[in-house]
């Protein structure tokens, strides 16, 4: 009989489970990479006999949207050319995040009166849609837009002065959302809650939970340009130093290798 050799595994976590508590039944790699330490920590907690490197997500190289595209963006959105945007890009449903960024908009218009606030939202559930709707009927219409369907939401993204992420639960993502990471690349500011994963961002703004050091950070932000060039430098440097497709592709290479030698 042919003997058969077991093929060696590199498991990613892309998405972690609400629930660690069954992790062990869940994980079959014979390394396997969490894309944060926080969760590399919380999967050790619950199968501390597990290898668990840390391999941040990838973003691939992007180019700026065209005057164009992003002048269809302000149309589409109905925004002034001297509307000061600001975009959440994130859950509208599943998380505090949506309601974070509500309590934010009148503190803000109040000191920026041309001051929007877009909410770009995914359609997780069919919930989606009331949720974005109720909040719209209570946040003024002047500083707000929902969206969850755009042509380029990159386009939006770089019509942005700033991202804002006050997000406390990232189930169902990736544990440094794609689409921050593509901010920083394209030169946006990003300014994401200070817990979990999102404090691993390199480069981006980290904020306290509360709307007060909220809306302190946002101004200080939009009211310093010296501040806004030396995050987009630092965001930058960490997308080069740890993001970069090819980086991370080189380090789940030597992962692989690592493995061959062991047999």
């Amino acid at each position: 009989l042919r003997t058969l050799r077991r093929a060696s595994v590199v498991q990613t976590i892309a998405s972690p489970p609400r629930d660690f508590s069954d992790a062990e039944r869940l994980l079959f790699g014979d390394i396997v990479v969490a894309q944060s330490r926080a969760t590399r920590s919380r999967i050790l907690e619950h199968a501390p006999t597990r290898e668990v490197e840390v391999i941040p997500p990838p973003v691939g190289p992007l180019a700026p949207r065209s005057i164009e595209a992003r002048r269809a963006i302000r149309e589409r959105l109905v925004l002034r050319d001297d509307s000061v945007v600001l975009l959440y890009p994130g859950d509208i449903e599943l998380s505090r995040g949506a309601e974070n960024i509500a309590a934010l908009v009148e503190p803000l218009a109040s000191e920026i009166p041309n001051l929007v606030v877009v909410f770009a939202y995914r359609a997780k559930t069919e919930r989606a849609h009331a949720v974005a709707r109720a909040l719209e009927q209570r946040l003024p219409e002047r500083h707000t837009r929902f969206t969850h369907t755009l042509p380029d939401v990159l386009a939006l993204v770089e019509e942005s002065r700033a991202v804002l992420f006050p997000v406390d639960d990232l189930w169902g993502k990736v544990d440094m959302p794609i689409v921050l990471l593509e901010a920083m690349s394209l030169g946006v500011p990003v300014l994401a809650l200070d817990h979990g994963p999102l404090s691993e961002i390199g480069g981006a703004i980290h904020v306290a939970e509360g709307a007060d050091a909220w809306v302190r950070a946002t101004l200080e932000l939009l009211r310093e340009p010296g501040l806004a060039t030396r995050v987009v430098e630092a965001q930058r440097a960490a997308i080069h130093q740890t993001h970069e497709a090819k980086a991370v592709a080189r380090r789940y290479e030597a992962l692989y290798l690592e493995l061959l030698s062991r047999r």
